[in-house]
């Protein structure tokens, strides 16, 4: 048996949307997904997608390992109906069947406390779930961060941002600090905003409602009718970031203009830029802030941006991953099935630790799995040469910036000319 992973995402001018709905169907209504040799219908139609984040959508279900599907995504949004086909191929997903639920089978079993979860043997007592969640969190520590202080490849993924378009829909009032907005509705990150209107720039306190806003300015006033432009700077990251990798954001190749990447800098210069200059454009710099602490979900961060951006743009970045404790919905650790049996070894060397006093054969093993997955780490990831050293002092060669474009003006492109 093997894993089918349907993930669709919807965007509306290049931002990440929540679609009306999201649903497996195909446009003649007769299937969700079906097996392409058979034909055989596995999913019904009009089965609903899970929302993960938004405008973004999955589905999961188990099928047989090597055989292709087709499977149809069907988005409504704004009275419009949208399809995506998708051919995808069943795959062993964590085929060494580590999960975390097999991380626990194995370490109860090599304590004599049962396979309680394979339906053999007395149930697990709350206790003894306690301290396996407790064992397999200290393994993860050990494989994730180990005392090496190699940087696995894997927990330091490339994600993308979407910024957003300034929203300049129907007018607005002002009156005391609040803002009353006719024939539109503030976008829900209004709050992270800031509002120009009447020749000033206001920051913005709170979204009270689609049509309302608390400016922090409570002397700003502006007559009914007043145009307005809502522009956005700051954008939250994943909950899973814990730190930016390299020193730069860049644009997505197919950005209508060439920008030079975004800069990352100290959040101070980004507030002081911002004090002298409102104006939307191109974002050029960017600093990673934390965002005021909340203990019921824990840290998390922020992109602010200078410029505010003056329309969508898909940047990208590399960032270092928070990981996640395993549970019965989070069942696959980071790293695939290269490093399950790495795993596997750690929780069995903790649990060797704490309930034999002693650390034997399974914390040798874990040492010598530890060190095979390192090196097979850096040889996967690393490049085998930093380029060709050549002396070219004695030819006369065209530059490697030659015939590089590297600005645009009113729709002309302007090269690089180095002698």
């Amino acid at each position: 048996m093997a894993t089918i992973r349907i993930k669709e995402t919807f965007k509306v001018g290049g931002v990440l949307t929540d679609a009306t709905t999201a649903l497996l169907s195909d446009p003649d209504g007769t299937y969700g997904i079906k097996r392409n040799d058979t034909g055989e219908v596995v999913v019904a139609d009009a089965t609903a997608l899970t929302k993960t984040a938004t405008g973004t959508y999955e589905y999961t279900l188990i099928g047989e390992a090597d055989v292709s599907y087709s499977a149809y995504v069907e988005f409504v949004y704004g009275g419009a109906t949208y399809y995506f086909e998708r051919d995808v191929v069943a795959t062993e997903s964590g085929s060494l069947g580590l999960t975390y639920d097999a991380f626990r089978v194995a370490i109860a079993d090599y304590l004599g406390w049962g396979r309680n979860s394979e339906g053999t043997g007395t149930a697990w007592s709350t206790e003894e779930e306690y301290r396996l969640d407790s064992i397999i969190k200290s393994a993860l520590n050990k494989v994730y961060y180990p005392q090496t202080g190699h940087s696995w490849s894997w927990m330091t993924p490339v994600s993308e941002l979407s910024t957003t378009a300034p929203y300049t829909t129907g007018t607005v009032a002002i009156a005391a600090g609040v803002v009353t907005l006719s024939g539109g509705t503030f976008p829900s990150w209004a709050a992270e905003g800031e509002l120009e209107a009447g020749g000033s720039t206001y920051s913005i306190a709170t979204r009270d409602t689609g049509t309302q806003l608390t400016l922090n300015d409570t002397s700003a006033t502006a007559s009914a009718g007043s145009t307005y432009e809502l522009g956005r700077f700051i954008y939250d990251l994943p909950n899973d970031f814990a730190g930016i990798e390299g020193d730069i954001l860049t644009f997505a190749p197919d950005q209508a203009e060439l920008h030079p990447p975004i800069e990352i800098v100290q959040d101070q210069k980004i507030r002081r830029l911002r004090q002298s200059w409102t104006e939307r454009y191109y974002p050029k710099h960017v600093s990673i802030r934390p965002k005021t602490f909340d203990a019921t979900t824990g840290q998390r961060f922020q992109a602010a941006f200078f410029p505010t951006p003056d329309k969508a743009y898909t940047l990208r970045y590399q960032y270092r991953v928070a990981p996640a404790m395993l549970n019965a919905t989070n069942k696959y650790a980071l790293g695939g099935s290269d490093i399950a049996e790495l795993i596997l070894q750690s929780c069995l060397s903790v649990a060797e630790s704490r309930y034999r006093d002693h650390q034997g054969i399974h914390a040798a093993e874990f040492m010598a799995k530890l060190a095979a997955s390192i090196e097979v780490d850096r040889r996967s990831f690393t490049p085998d040469t930093l380029g060709y050293n050549s002396d070219r002092s004695e030819f006369i060669t065209r530059d490697v910036h030659d015939d590089a474009a590297l600005h645009s003006f009113n729709g002309n492109y302007y090269y690089d000319r180095n002698p």
